[in-house]
């Protein structure tokens, strides 16, 4: 994945935020993570707890697992920001 590739993902996964329990944010999330090693972490965090809550209406969430999945979305973001503003880029394939 090249730089643009990662700009990208990180657009589509903000875009898909407000869906954050459907399966096509989690899958951009695990994509994320599977490109990047820094990222794996957070992105597999990230995953699990949405994996956890599936089947759970948006509006059903507790205050606290809304501000879970805020953070490790937030993480994610900085860190692939991070990894953009970068000087080395050993991730082109």
């Amino acid at each position: 994945m090249n730089r643009t590739q990662l700009a990208n993902a990180l657009d589509r996964m903000d875009r898909l935020y407000p869906n954050v329990l459907r399966p096509d944010y989690r899958d951009e999330v695990l994509g994320l993570g599977a490109s990047f090693p820094p990222l794996v972490r957070t992105a597999k965090k990230l995953s699990d707890l949405l994996h956890r809550l599936r089947g759970v209406k948006l509006d059903a969430l507790t205050d606290g697992q809304v501000e879970d999945i805020r953070h490790l979305h937030d993480a994610l973001r900085v860190g692939g920001q991070k990894l953009l503003d970068a000087k080395d880029w050993p991730y082109d394939s």
